[in-house]
């Protein structure tokens, strides 16, 4: 605990799991309030431990899909010494952007036309939770 309060490693490590938490609690959202409120369900099962199965699936294919990106975004952050507040917010989004603008392209433009612009947001989000998790760094 003592490393993550004075920046070590285990901060930078610690912000990403936090942001890809958020991220998922963020993008199941929409799966987890109408089933805690008792009007929906999920796999048939109207069960909190399905809303927590949805959002565990969402955190851990953001933490396996996001974790190149990252890394090339915050070294290329700290190597063009962009300001990392925005750069940390705003390299994400532009990531999600373009990525889900090129899937939905090869899908012959099948799926929702603003998913592209969600994905961006949701990409915005994570990406400045870690700036803010990370301690506000650069």
């Amino acid at each position: 605990m003592r490393m993550l309060a004075q920046g070590g490693p285990g901060r930078g490590v610690a912000a990403r799991l936090g942001a890809c938490a958020t991220v998922s609690l963020v993008a199941s959202s929409p799966i987890w309030t109408p089933l805690f409120a008792g009007r929906a369900s999920v796999y048939g099962s109207s069960a909190p431990a399905a809303a927590l199965m949805f959002w565990l699936s969402t955190f851990l294919v953001s933490l396996v899909i996001t974790a190149p990106f990252a890394a090339i975004g915050v070294n290329l952050a700290r190597g063009m010494e962009w300001r990392r507040g925005w750069a940390d917010t705003l390299f994400p989004a532009a990531v999600s952007f373009v990525l889900s603008t090129l899937l939905w392209g090869l899908n012959q433009g099948t799926g929702p036309l603003l998913l592209p612009f969600i994905l961006a947001a949701l990409g915005a989000v994570g990406g400045l939770t870690y700036w803010l998790a990370a301690g506000r760094p650069g």
